[in-house]
């Protein structure tokens, strides 16, 4: 396996100055006043989009509680952005980690018609409150209500138009807004080349007590309906995308699989971007307390009825996982746990995948998720100035605190949530996932490290040799050296692990590229990473004229979880168009191959291998 160079001189560090400042201790500033309200006239927000007609339009029955099975309850959330900010969108597609920006948020017990609410003492703030402000602001409310999607942003979510005002310190500064629309499900654009497909889980299911659905878009390429093809059964490659990443990425491969010109450059295959997201976030495919058994469930019954719906190989080789950052991990993850379903894994920029390099934090040996021993704060995010230096943004502080602002109990959806949901036990007093540190003091919780070392894949690698060799000969990682979320530093750490596991054929590769940072590392990996699928299918008999199928030998056991019983065959969905030929007998496995890299998940959005979202160290 190859082996990253050793790394350069660390930049000097310069942080970003501070965009709101407490007041001095015993100033006295007047207090700002913000209210929201929902007009009586606009009821019908409260109800589904679905609900019968009478009930929509009848202001008392959108005025009981949970009408049209939707919640009453939630959390008002206000987003401030300055109008100089460079940051993009709307001032509610906060959190922005270039230039984090004022939030807070209450709790809301019931949401009625023609209710008045105010931003009062009960209200989280980060940094701090309005009344700490200067300039100009534009403001943005959002009612969180929802139980099913991640994040504020979430369909049925309510939520206000900006509204700017200037504040000032001096004076008492007060306005009203007004929630006036509701967050509406993103449309899926139709495609001839993709297939939204869609499948009820029972596994899911049964462990969220409510229908979970599988959901992935599939992406033919151009001769996949050509009944002269000299190919009839396609090899899959299977794309994680990153932190706040859906199914619906699959526009931009879609669209690069359907031109002529990209024939000799994408992998021919079929490729499957699957939805790593549920209410708590990136849900990582890891079988979880708060998310279900979400990797059992994927080898079990998703790609089952896929291989059953469309016609893909039915060998591990044939199989390749890939993906950027969130998805760069579990490109790995899946890799590890069931190495008997995939043939490789290509993975950029992963999540951290060594625990005592986490960012900037050794989650085993440091007493603080916020400082180190020198009581100096650790850094989430770096933006390379040059060099030999690197301005820093966002402390892990500051990251940690606005998810705390948006949600107390840890359902923000946001990255560190998101891990703990991942890899954490449920704490019984809040009904969320246990947190790795006090989210106000910073200090870390050795409970919970000790759950997350079940999920740390350096450490399993050197306890499992199984793990090890996988990974060693069937993995390519790469990584720039100037990550904007520290993740090179567990790269190396794993680099050192895997030298042990080094084989004579391996095709496995961990590459530290210099001066790429979160984002330009993914474009670098696509075009690798394509490039290397394609190299790996040819060697493994994937390309060209079909092969005689023959039957498929039982595959072992996978180490993640005992092997459930058989999932009963769902109905298929109204999604699924109607089916293909009928597959043949499961060809046998192919000799086991050395294997080549396929495209790239942190912290706010991203596919592999599409442009990363900063929100994800």
């Amino acid at each position: 396996m190859r082996q990253p160079a050793p790394p350069a001189p660390p930049p000097t560090r310069i942080d970003k100055a501070r965009r709101v400042v407490a007041p001095e201790a015993g100033a006295d500033t007047p207090r700002d006043v913000i209210r929201v309200v929902l007009p009586e006239s606009r009821g019908d927000l409260l109800t589904s989009a679905e609900a019968p007609a009478d009930e929509a339009d009848d202001p008392l029955a959108a005025s009981l509680p949970n009408a049209a099975g939707l919640p009453r309850a939630g959390r008002l959330i206000l987003f401030m952005r300055a109008v100089d900010s460079d940051t993009r969108g709307e001032p509610a597609d906060a959190p922005f980690f270039e230039d984090p920006q004022p939030l807070g948020s209450i709790a809301v017990a019931e949401l009625v018609a023609g209710m008045e609410l105010e931003f009062d003492g009960q209200t989280i703030w980060w940094p701090g409150p309005p009344d700490w402000l200067s300039g100009s602001y534009d403001l943005q409310v959002v009612f969180d209500r929802s139980e099913t999607e991640r994040g504020h942003a979430a369909p049925d979510n309510l939520i206000s138009d900006p509204v700017r005002i200037e504040f000032d310190p001096s004076r008492e500064d007060s306005t009203t807004i007004t929630l006036g629309r509701r967050i509406e499900p993103a449309p899926l654009e139709s495609r001839k080349n993709i297939t939204w497909y869609e499948r009820k889980s029972p596994l899911l299911s049964a462990a969220a007590e409510r229908d979970v659905m599988h959901r992935a878009a599939v992406v033919v390429p151009r001769e996949y309906d050509n009944i002269h093809a000299e190919r009839r059964f396609w090899p899959t490659v299977y794309i994680i995308p990153g932190f706040g990443g859906r199914w619906s990425d699959a526009v931009g491969i879609a669209e690069l699989l359907a031109r002529a010109d990209t024939r000799e450059l994408l992998p021919q295959a079929v490729h499957v971007v699957l939805d790593p997201e549920s209410a708590w976030g990136h849900h990582g495919f890891v079988d979880s307390a708060a998310n279900g058994p979400r990797g059992t469930a994927l080898v079990t019954e998703l790609i089952p009825a896929l291989e059953e719906r469309f016609r893909l190989v039915r060998e591990p080789s044939a199989r390749v996982v890939t993906g950027h950052s969130s998805g760069g991990w579990t490109a790995l993850w899946l890799l590890a746990k069931h190495p008997e379903t995939f043939g490789m894994a290509f993975a950029s920029a992963p999540d951290p995948v060594d625990f005592s390099a986490f960012q900037t934090v050794d989650l085993y040996r440091d007493a603080n998720l916020f400082t180190d021993s020198k009581g100096v704060e650790q850094p989430a995010m770096r933006v390379p100035l040059g060099p030999g230096h690197d301005l820093v943004p966002m402390t892990v502080r500051d990251e940690v605190s606005m998810e705390r602002a948006i949600s107390p109990r840890g359902a923000s959806g946001e990255q560190w949530d998101a891990w703990a949901a991942m890899w954490s036990p449920m704490d019984e007093r809040t009904g969320a996932p246990r947190r790795i540190a006090n989210p106000v003091t910073g200090e870390i919780d050795p409970v919970t490290v000790e759950a997350w070392t079940a999920f740390d894949i350096a450490r399993l690698a050197r306890s499992d040799q199984r793990i090890a060799d996988a990974i060693a000969r069937r993995a390519q990682i790469l990584c720039g050296d100037r990550d904007s979320f520290y993740l090179d530093r567990a790269v190396r750490k794993l680099a050192d692990v895997l030298i042990l596991s080094d084989r004579e054929g391996s095709m496995g590769l961990i590459d530290v590229i210099p001066d790429l940072d979160h984002g330009t590392m993914a474009t670098i990996a696509a075009a690798r990473f394509h490039r290397q699928i394609r190299e790996h299918l040819e060697r493994s008999g994937h390309t060209g004229p079909d092969r005689d199928p023959a039957p498929m030998a039982p595959a072992e056991p996978s180490p993640e979880s005992p092997a459930p019983e058989p999932a009963p065959a769902a109905e298929p969905s109204a999604a699924d168009p109607a089916p293909a030929d009928p597959a043949p007998a499961d060809p046998a496995p192919a000799e086991p191959t050395p294997a080549d890299p396929a495209p790239a998940e942190p912290t706010p959005a991203e596919p592999a291998p599409a442009e990363p979202t900063p929100a994800e160290p």
